[in-house]
């Protein structure tokens, strides 16, 4: 693509792009040329304003240009790809869109009344009949948010966490190749940010540049390609995740790609999480209810967990990851939300003969210590805890 430097910026429901205004001028200050594309969210059809796109496209951006979709214009941006795969783009941003779907969005259309509220938008969009898979080689990323306090809150007090207030993690995911970074902030507050408009501008930049010499991924031998690992970490003690996020830093200095989903650590912001945003090349879901080992709500967590595993494996059947680290699994096979016996056939069955996998979590069940190539399990000699040191920054998150 001639022109990486043009920035198309695509708006969400119910404005005209005023909520992008700030994000368009910190960009424009990092030296992109930042172009705002105003579509009708309400009396247009996601795939109209994607046509529109289209034409946009060819008018102010013809050397090509990266596309940024907030909520709705997330949306707008796969079904561009979808309908106009032609077209000269360089990465795809969506920051915060409902792929799957928005629970709040189906609220609405049930009510007598409010339907109009969301127009157009609503069939093939926000009811989650869309586009929602990425196809290889295409360059997309996915920027989602977490602070779970916001007036929609109203309209779904049972939205899944983590969430932005508006939209929740779960409702953003896509099948593919599709890195994943989150950040702190509401669903509209985000755009306002400086942390956000940073990170755009970094993916963008990284998106525009072919890695530099020395820096690409070295083609793997015969003999590291013949068998991936099985490894469980379980145990009492301290240390299982901590030792599997070893195992990720180490895999990322051979610039292998990895994959981590955590099942019950997702309200926490942890270093490990924050420092794999930092290198950019690690996809990371934390997509569970919070880390707690008292569950309030059983059967919204027993959810929650079908959910994830349907990511994990769908993740690891993708092909694209030298390394997957499953995290807190053998937790939720102990809570009873998953079954040992069916997390161990899909390893002997479905895993790719190169894959690394990495089961964490106290109590594995047997079926998976089976299956392991490698089990350790840490043990307790003494905690700070017991001291009554609380958890502490850098060393338990």
């Amino acid at each position: 693509m001639a022109d990486r430097d043009t920035v198309v910026l695509v708006h969400g429901l119910w404005t005209n792009g005023w909520d992008m205004r700030l994000l368009q001028a910190r960009l424009a200050a990092q030296g992109f040329r930042v172009r705002l594309f105003r579509n009708r969210t309400v009396t247009r059809t996601v795939a109209e304003n994607a046509a529109r796109l289209h034409a946009f496209l060819a008018e102010q951006a013809p050397e090509g240009a990266h596309l940024v979709g907030h909520s709705l214009g997330g949306l707008v941006v796969l079904r561009h790809l979808q309908d106009h795969p032609g077209d000269r783009v360089g990465l795809r941003l969506a920051i915060a869109a409902p792929f799957q779907g928005s629970l709040a969005a189906r609220r609405l259309a049930a009510w007598r009344g409010s339907r109009w509220l969301l127009g157009h938008s609503y069939p093939q969009g926000l009811d989650g009949q869309g586009p929602r898979a990425v196809p290889a080689g295409v360059r997309f990323a996915v920027v989602v948010g977490r602070f779970p306090f916001s007036l929609a809150r109203l309209v779904t007090p049972d939205l899944p966490s983590p969430n932005d207030g508006v939209v929740a993690e779960v409702e953003t995911l896509l099948t593919g190749e599709v890195p994943r970074q989150v950040i702190r902030g509401h669903h509209m507050g985000m755009l306002f940010s400086r942390h956000l408009a940073t990170l755009v501008g970094d993916r963008l930049r990284r998106a525009s540049l072919d890695p530099p010499p020395g820096h690409e991924r070295p083609p793997m031998s015969d003999a590291e390609k013949k068998r991936g690992l099985t490894l469980v970490l379980t145990g009492d003690g301290k240390g299982k995740s901590s030792s599997a996020f070893g195992m990720v830093l180490r895999a990322a200095g051979w610039n292998m790609r990895i994959c981590v989903i955590q099942f019950v650590k997702g309200k926490w912001q942890t270093g490990e999480e924050r420092a794999a945003a930092r290198l950019g090349t690690i996809e990371w879901h934390a997509l569970g209810d919070g880390f707690t080992w008292n569950t309030q709500n059983p059967e919204q967590d027993r959810a929650t967990s079908r959910t994830i595993w349907s990511l994990c494996q769908e993740r690891v059947r993708s092909g694209n990851f030298d390394m997957v680290v499953w995290d807190e699994i053998n937790f939720a096979v102990g809570m009873g939300w998953l079954t040992g016996a069916e997390v161990a056939d899909f390893i002997r069955q479905e895993k790719p003969p190169a894959l690394h996998l990495i089961l964490t979590g106290r109590n594995a069940s047997p079926e998976l210590v089976a299956v392991a190539d490698t089990v350790t399990e840490m043990v307790e000699v003494k905690h700070a805890f017991q001291a009554g040191i609380k958890a502490t920054r850098g060393i338990e998150f």
